[in-house]
């Protein structure tokens, strides 16, 4: 006669901690609904930019920008990257795609800002470094220069190649761009 050597408690303790695992899944998928169902654009780029990943925003001018967010405000997100400094009105945003792969902070490092600060005021630095910027505009229509000055909602370039004043009404940029050297 051959008995079963299995101890009734290990198999009790064996299907506590499988009805632990379910109930813990469970609990993390509901709360990821509900996550989901009170997400916001703005929340969900704040979300990321504390990541420190690397993002990509495609716009509404056809444009792709990659950078990590470095600051968020209530009408537009700058991201720092390779191409210099990028300033995204949150309206020109269509998708926001995430570098999974890519994480630049170290160990708990800075945040992103967030600043109630419009397009017209984080621009003001670029005139003191005469920086050379594109301006892109709803539609796709694009201008280059060097800043000059920043008005409530003007930005105010010279043309390099021509040494023209150009006006840039500010309402209707998506995209500015500063490059780097």
């Amino acid at each position: 006669m051959t008995g079963s050597l299995e101890d009734p408690h290990v198999r009790l303790l064996d299907d506590a901690r499988h009805a632990q695992a379910v109930a813990d899944r469970s609990q993390r998928r509901l709360l990821t609904e509900a996550d989901d169902q009170d997400a916001t654009f703005l929340g969900s780029l704040e979300e990321v930019a504390e990541t420190g990943r690397i993002v990509v925003l495609e716009t509404t001018v056809e444009r792709r920008v990659r950078g990590m967010i470095t600051l968020l405000s209530g009408d537009h997100v700058v991201l720092e990257g390779e191409h210099g400094t990028a300033w995204v009105r949150l309206r020109a945003i269509t998708v926001l795609r995430v570098d999974r792969s890519t994480v630049v902070r170290a160990g708990g490092g800075e945040r992103a800002r967030r600043a109630d600060v419009p397009l017209s005021e984080a621009l003001r630095d670029l005139v003191d470094g005469r920086a050379e910027v594109d301006v892109v505009f709803d539609g796709g229509t694009s201008v280059r220069g060097t800043a000059l000055a920043v008005g409530r909602d003007v930005l105010t370039l010279r043309n390099p190649a021509t040494a023209e004043r150009v006006l840039a009404y500010l309402e209707r940029a998506c995209l500015v761009v500063a490059h780097t050297g």
